[in-house]
């Protein structure tokens, strides 16, 4: 029951720090969680203040912090995944490709992991890889316009003009269908 309690008053004081690393205001999260120092039982205690640090410019301090909170929390999804994204900033390219897979073992369905590998496999030319992983997502998400418009666009560039068309037809059907949500949106606002 301690614990609930303690997580009960970290939840406001997390919530704060979200908004002020919103609003611009890293300072004040890293004074809260100073005062929340005692706090490392909580992996997204550990994340806001190493991205709190990063944005007041201590890269260093941010990427110790992360470390230290990968310690404590090896299988968190979050914290392996902001690990990589320091790794793959620092230009340790495998080293990110590598963590991103680790998360994605840990959590098959994390969309937002799943779109930073493929980007990473395409920084890295590829190209075959990066195709693999957007069908993944796409079949965890077809309703990803963005993502089948890209996948069109790379397939073209590469010469697969048939699957591009494919891709495109897909994307241009969820098109259609996001205007006409948009304007059955408006219509019922506009009768409200």
């Amino acid at each position: 029951a301690a614990a609930a309690a303690g997580a009960d008053r970290l939840e406001p004081v997390l919530e704060l720090a979200r908004d002020d690393l919103n609003r611009g205001h890293p300072e004040r999260v890293v004074a809260a969680m100073k005062a929340l120092a005692a706090r490392q039982d909580s992996a997204e205690c550990q994340l806001l203040w190493a991205q709190a640090e990063d944005d007041l410019g201590d890269f260093a301090s941010a990427q110790a912090r992360v470390k230290a909170a990968r310690r404590s929390f090896p299988r968190a999804p979050a914290v392996i995944r902001t690990e990589a994204r320091q790794a793959r900033r620092g230009d340790r390219r495998t080293e990110a490709l590598d963590l991103f897979q680790v998360v994605l073992s840990l959590r098959y369905d994390d969309l937002e992991t799943r779109r930073s590998l493929v980007n990473e496999l395409l920084s890295e030319a590829r190209l075959d890889d990066a195709l693999r992983e957007q069908e993944k997502l796409l079949s965890l998400d077809p309703t990803d316009l963005s993502m089948w418009a890209r996948r069109g666009e790379l397939l073209a560039h590469n010469g697969r003009a048939e699957p591009a068309k494919a891709a495109f037809a897909q994307a241009l059907a969820l098109s259609r269908v996001r205007q006409i949500q948009q304007m059955l949106s408006r219509a019922k606002e506009n009768r409200d």
